[in-house]
């Protein structure tokens, strides 16, 4: 597994790898079907990143400086991160009786292939709704048994194996698994495993692990201990803009 100290060594290694992986060629993305795009995919991709900032304007100012989407839509996606944030890990109904304004979905803003579904009158799925209660959850299990390898919270479920084939959004993100672990420094700390289905480096990733991370110090925070290293695996690690040339 590949150990990466920052979101700076961790992009320019990815997309070096990315950059060398197969070229695919997708008909489909989303609920989008009947197109060909072309891309280099990398498969079953794993490693770990140490220091992930938590301000959102780093986050933003990092993507705006390696990634074509964030300059054309910084603001949109630091509004989109600032009320992901306080839906996921805040401890509120995902009803909610007075939701907050939600501007157009970001991600279909980032990646113009997506279009809207809506399932009835409410999206197909969302991250606030799967995450509900897992920060109290996991944290008494942990509390309880700090030694447990039962910690996992699932993002997809079962009913998103019986929609897969057909016209509609299904989480990326699989699910993700917090412990306690001494990863060889002698200090224990909360690990985060976080596994994802699939991963658009370009559009997606930078924002996918910014969201873990933030999970992981919550989590982290109340367990009064700190956080460790964040590991992402990803089943289908994929770029459609990455240069296929060799890159150093």
């Amino acid at each position: 597994m590949r150990v990466f100290q920052d979101i700076h060594e961790a992009e320019s290694e990815i997309r070096r790898d990315i950059s060398k992986g197969p070229l695919i060629t997708s008909t489909r993305v989303q609920q989008q079907t009947g197109i060909e795009i072309q891309g280099r995919e990398r498969l079953g991709y794993q490693y770990s990143i140490l220091d992930i900032p938590e301000p959102i304007d780093e986050i933003i100012n990092f993507g705006v400086d390696h990634f074509v989407s964030y300059r054309n839509y910084s603001d949109e996606i630091g509004a989109w991160l600032a009320e992901e944030i306080y839906r996921r890990l805040f401890e509120e109904d995902f009803y909610g009786t007075a939701p907050l304004p939600r501007d157009p979905d970001c991600s279909e803003t980032l990646h113009p292939l997506l279009k809207s579904t809506l399932e009835g009158n409410f999206p197909s799925y969302t991250y606030q709704a799967r995450l509900s209660g897992a920060i109290p959850h996991l944290v008494r299990a942990l509390k309880k048994n700090p030694d447990t390898r039962r910690t996992f919270w699932p993002i997809y479920q079962a009913q998103d194996a019986y929609r897969f084939g057909e016209p509609t959004r299904i989480p990326c993100s699989l699910g993700y698994q917090p412990m306690i672990r001494d990863l060889g420094n002698g200090e224990k700390r909360l690990v985060m495993f976080y596994l994802e289905r699939s991963c658009d480096f370009d559009h997606f990733w930078l924002t996918d692990i910014y969201l873990a991370s933030l999970f992981q110090k919550v989590i982290a925070t109340k367990l009064d201990i700190d956080p460790g290293a964040l590991i992402h695996y990803v089943i289908s690690f994929h770029s459609f803009d990455v240069e296929t040339e060799e890159i150093y």
